[in-house]
């Protein structure tokens, strides 16, 4: 399971995110992802702690 932290469009549209950039939330390893590899999604909750981005 990963964070989200940054999405590549295509070069053809921009609009499109065809690679996601992931921080592996029990590694902390950051890698890209095809989108197309992605089976679940979870809607991040309003003032939860990014540990990818070290915010809170």
């Amino acid at each position: 399971m990963g964070q989200v932290i940054n999405c590549g469009g295509a070069d053809g549209d921009p609009k499109i995110h065809n690679l996601l950039q992931i921080a592996d939330v029990d590694s902390g390893a950051v890698r890209w992802v095809n989108a197309d590899l992605v089976t679940q999604t979870f809607p991040e909750k309003s003032g939860q702690w990014n540990p990818a981005l070290g915010e809170g």
